[in-house]
């Protein structure tokens, strides 16, 4: 790797420690992100005495919104250096922001990409980790792209996008519209946009779920989204799932069926939720798999393996929607919960060439299988790929005979809370040893 490169990403990471106090992590942040911007888009230059502005060189309202912040930053970073000539070590005479203003050019173009990027993952490295999931594993984004449609000219909707690492994928004859919450993260995707060069988006600062319930005109080839696997929903969903809704749904299942509403006809939406959605039995979770079942609308379910996230570790499925129903259409369904590539690391990170094969395989095989309506209706539209992903037992006719259902043999032993202020100690020892009286009487116990 280039050795000015190297020392370029070590200035920024001594900037937010030399400017820390004066100014926030995302202001230094933005700061970065600006100077690389302007000076991309010919905006801004050294010069002798200081930072030359040149308007006249882009025509982007976007870009040109951002001038004066930039200026303001500029002259506040000036004024603290002034006051507090910190140097970033003892041989370096150059305050940080006029380094990276006189970037050799040939350097800037070859890198400028990969120093945007560093900034982002150095800013959200200081962040709580759910903040840290707004830049979504690239895995990620390469498998939810596989089903994008062949046609470039299409519009892609993408709500909860987070720092719109969905959209990064796109081409740019693609017609991007991106929702997200969080002012600062919606500011800084929209940067990540204009430094990639990236035409035909739109990124909204607002709440998706609000969205979501709103009157629409516009439908959408492709829908694909990563909603926050912490959403709490009791209050978003009173205040947005009608009136007339009979049962109650989670909140994951409300944003699917919502975004459905959105589709075009034979679009394609894809989203990554948790596996409770797919087998919950409250009336409203099992009423909503029922109507995508038979509507036959579930293409393809997969597995993906734990700790892809750094916020959570629960398991996680990709969900993938069609509107151009197909009748006695099967589901594909995909165990990737092992495909992860063995690296050290804490998070896991998807073996996308062992997955891509299981997705262009039209057989059953070890980790994958096609389900028809039939055996999924049997199974009380439970749709965990656990379910249906088992090893053959190669049982003859009588020996299934023989077999007795789970319910039959077991009696669950459903939580109860407990109101008395004093109760007992069991320790493990305390168990009882004996294979055959394995009941255990604790009333000898303290």
């Amino acid at each position: 790797m280039d050795k000015e490169y190297l020392k370029i990403l070590t200035t920024i990471h001594t900037g937010y420690n030399v400017y820390r106090g004066n100014i926030s992590y995302y202001d230094y942040t933005l700061f970065i992100l600006y100077t690389i911007l302007f000076i991309k888009s010919g905006i801004i230059k050294p010069g002798e005495t200081g930072v030359i502005f040149d308007f006249s060189k882009d025509e982007n309202d976007l870009v040109n919104n951002y001038i004066d912040d930039f200026r303001e930053k500029l002259n506040y970073l000036s004024d603290v250096a002034n006051i507090e000539p910190r140097r970033l070590d003892s041989e370096d005479e150059i305050e940080l922001f006029n380094y990276i203003l006189k970037l050799d050019k040939k350097l800037f173009d070859n890198f400028y990409l990969q120093i945007f990027e560093e900034c982002l993952s150095i800013y959200f490295s200081k962040h709580h980790l759910s903040i840290q999931d707004s830049l979504q594993p690239q895995e990620l984004n390469q498998l939810m792209s596989y089903f994008l449609p062949e046609d470039k000219n299409i519009s892609v909707y993408n709500p909860f996008a987070g720092m719109c690492s969905l959209g990064m994928n796109l081409d740019n004859r693609t017609t991007y519209l991106a929702e997200e919450i969080n002012f600062e993260i919606a500011e800084l995707a929209e940067l990540r946009f204009l430094i990639s060069d990236k035409k035909n988006f739109e990124i909204k600062n607002t709440d998706s779920i609000k969205s979501l319930n709103e009157p629409f005109n516009n439908k959408y080839d492709f829908i694909v989204s990563t909603p926050p696997f912490g959403l709490k929903g009791k209050d978003a969903l009173e205040s947005v799932v009608m009136e007339n809704n009979e049962y109650k749904i989670s909140l994951n299942s409300f944003i699917i069926d919502a975004s459905l509403s959105k589709l075009k006809e034979n679009g394609k939406l894809v989203f990554t939720i948790s596996e409770s959605v797919l087998y919950s039995s409250s009336k409203g979770n099992k009423e909503f798999r029922r109507n995508l079942v038979v509507n036959s609308q579930i293409e393809t379910l997969i597995k993906l393996p734990n700790r892809l996230f750094k916020s959570t570790a629960i398991s996680s499925y990709i969900i993938v929607l069609g509107k151009d129903e197909k009748k006695n259409s099967s589901i594909r369904m995909i165990d990737a919960s092992e495909m992860i590539l063995d690296v050290k690391s804490k998070q896991n990170i998807l073996d996308l060439e062992k997955l891509f094969d299981a997705l262009n395989n039209s057989f059953d095989n070890d980790n994958c299988v096609f389900v028809n309506k039939e055996e999924i209706i049997n199974n009380d539209y439970n749709l965990s790929v656990n379910r249906y992903l088992v090893e053959d037992l190669n049982l003859t006719k009588q020996e299934l005979s023989r077999l007795e259902s789970l319910n039959n043999i077991v009696t669950v032993v459903k939580r109860q809370r407990v109101y008395e202020e004093k109760g007992k100690l069991i320790r493990i020892s305390d168990l009882s040893k004996d294979k055959l009286d394995y009941t255990k009487n604790f009333e000898d116990l303290e």
